[in-house]
């Protein structure tokens, strides 16, 4: 009896090992932080109709980015708040978060989660890496799935230590987002129809680093 008791919990003691040993291999890679610092989060978006072209931005964020550089996969999780959205014009900005448009709040937020990011290198020596990104985009509280690419740099220390505390890379896409995919729905399309596009076109330029940001 005794022996068979000392064979189970070796055999436990075993299967955790393999199990805690699966999970670190699985984590080998880097989690970095972004929207730390806003100077380092910049997401601009751009409406072009007829009459009018809106650019907008915001410097707010909050996320994680996972990437193992040895393995070229990844994973993130984003949030954009609505109230942080800009685009020079106080009233207008109003009409963006009200009700009749991206209704700030009853959706506080915008987010981009994947956990099926794909990374190629193309100058490894360099950092550079081109990024398939699958995941879903929620705006308006209707997410969506979306694929699109993007390009991942891990910076060297040099200019690490330039930005900040820890080991940084910079991120950066393009890509269009339609309104009308999320139920925005412009109002009274003949009049704000043609100074207001259904396309926006977003690019992003973030930097992560992994050293976490401070609790407030």
């Amino acid at each position: 009896m005794q022996n068979t008791t000392k064979t189970a919990i070796l055999a436990l003691g075993l299967a955790a090992g393999a199990l805690l040993g699966t999970a670190a291999a699985q984590e080998s890679g880097t989690l970095f932080h972004v929207g730390t610092d806003a100077k380092h989060t910049n997401v601009a978006f751009v409406s072009e109709a007829e009459i009018e072209t809106i650019h907008g931005i915001t410097h707010e964020m909050s996320g994680t980015f996972f990437v193992d550089f040895d393995e070229l996969e990844g994973r993130t999780k984003l949030t954009i708040p609505v109230s942080g959205l800009r685009t020079g014009i106080d009233s207008r900005d109003g009409h963006l978060r009200s009700d009749a448009w991206l209704d700030a709040e009853k959706f506080p937020s915008i987010t981009l989660a994947s956990s099926d990011i794909t990374l190629t290198a193309k100058n490894a020596e360099r950092g550079i890496y081109a990024a398939k990104v699958k995941g879903e985009l929620t705006i308006h509280g209707v997410t969506k799935a979306r694929t699109f690419d993007a390009t991942v740099i891990k910076l060297p220390a040099s200019i690490s230590k330039k930005l900040g505390a820890g080991d940084w890379v910079k991120i950066t896409s393009k890509f269009e987002v339609k309104l009308s995919d999320h139920d925005v729905s412009i109002p009274n399309p003949e009049m704000v129809g043609p100074k207001v596009n259904d396309t926006w076109n977003v690019s992003i330029s973030l930097f992560g680093t992994t050293e976490a940001p401070r609790r407030r």
